[in-house]
Parts: structure tokens; sequence; C-alpha cells
């Protein structure tokens, strides 16, 4: 039975006796873990009195053959964010990427650089500034770490370069980038939109964009991952509520 020890960061958790949790864990080099811990709720605990949802930490678990869940037997808290606790706004991104992260990912993937792009955003929103830009930053790394980054240097659809003297671009969540014609179900993009996107791609830091290419960016990003989850979840309802469909 192999034993593993390795950072993580919870991300959901389940009653699962009078003293016992079942926790989803995001971990750095094994990717998304499902465990068991008993007694995790008893205050003299290996546990440290239970697992809270968007907290990091070092654990240490056991795997079997077989099993859905992993045996936990460590965790030791690291990273709590107090000040996103007790931000609504805070907490309703941070869910948002807690929900793309459980839908887009495979347990047992690793993808270390997701790993880091949550505990960034995590530490982000804890400041409190800058949430357009934390989750453009945070959405654009996990669709680039699973393959779904945008098309947004050409046309998705004919590969021609994309003309700078139209005001209006179109976004196919289906192809996956920008494109010249539209097609039904598209996204209607501002060129400065497109702009932005680009920059992103080239490497630019999403916190030097202009404040309203972030916000368009952050829905854009957040409209692509919907397509690709196929479901709009209640945080993404809260946090866009008049993302088009």
């Amino acid at each position: 039975m192999p034993r593993i020890k390795d950072d993580a960061i919870v991300l959901r958790r389940w009653e699962f006796s009078e003293t016992s949790q079942t926790v989803l864990l995001l971990t750095r080099a094994h990717g998304l873990v499902r465990g068991l811990a008993k007694g995790a709720l008893r205050p003299n605990g290996s546990f440290g009195g239970g697992f809270e949802p968007m907290t990091s930490g070092h654990v240490s678990l056991v795997t079997k053959a077989g099993r859905d869940l992993a045996t936990l037997t460590e965790w030791h808290v690291e990273d709590v964010w107090w000040s996103l606790r007790r931000s609504l706004t805070g907490i309703q991104h941070a869910t948002w990427g807690v929900d793309m992260i459980g839908r887009m990912l495979a347990e047992h993937d690793p993808h270390p650089e997701v790993y880091i792009a949550m505990h960034t955003l995590l530490g982000q929103l804890d400041e409190g500034v800058g949430h357009d830009a934390a989750m453009v930053q945070f959405q654009w790394a996990l669709l680039d770490a699973t393959g779904h980054r945008p098309v947004v240097d050409r046309d998705v659809r004919t590969g021609d370069s994309l003309p700078e003297d139209v005001d209006v671009l179109h976004f196919s969540v289906h192809d996956g980038g920008l494109s010249l014609a539209a097609a039904p179900g598209d996204l209607r993009v501002r060129q400065d939109t497109a702009r932005a996107l680009a920059a992103l791609r080239a490497g630019a830091d999403p916190a030097a964009l202009d404040a309203e290419d972030q916000r368009r960016c952050a829905r854009l990003l957040a409209a692509c991952a919907r397509g690709l989850i196929g479901d709009e979840t209640p945080a993404l309802q809260w946090l866009y509520p008049d993302l088009p469909r």
C-alpha cells in the first residue's frame, strides 16, 4: 500500500460519521485525491479538528488498489486565508475555482501547475484586491493545463490572421477560440478584449490589463470553462449572472 506525503488544498469535505470526514484534495504531485479521515472531528486526533475547505497544508495518506478512497493519516494546516473567509465575494470566486477543478481534472492526474494556480488564487483573494485579474490568471492557467487554452492569435476556424480593423469578433466555445465570422452560439467579443487575450497568450500579467479588459476576459474565460463543464454551477451564476448563454 503506497504511502504518500504531499502538499494539498482542501476543495470539499463531507461528514462521514460523527467523528470522521471524507474530503476532496488537490495535491501538488498526485492531482485530485478523495480520502477518508477517520476520527477527523475528534479534538485530540491527528487532523487538528477536521478539514476545512479552501485551506492548505501537508497531508499523509495511504492508497490501495481497487479502493476509491485513500486513507488519510495526518493533516497539518499551513494556510487558512482568514480574510478570504470573511468575504462573500472572495468565497464566490474561490468556489467557482473549486467547481472548475473538480469538473475539469481527473482524479490521480497530476497537474502541479494547477495546484500552484489555485494556491495563488486563494492568496490573491485573501488580499482582497484584483478579483478579476486573479480569476483571469487562474482560469487561463487551468484551461492551458487541461489542453483547452483558447486560440486567440488567429481565426480558430480558418487559421487566418484576425483583422484589427473590426470592432467585434466572435468567440466559439465549441471550437475554442476567436473567429471573424459568427456562428450560432458564438459570443461577441470586442476588439479591445481580443487584444487583451492576445497579450495574455504572450505572457502579460493580467494585473497590467485595463480594469474593464480584466472583467471581460474573466467573463469570457468563465464562459469557455462553462462550455467544457457542460453545466452552470451556482457559483458561476453568483459571479456572472448576466453571462451570455
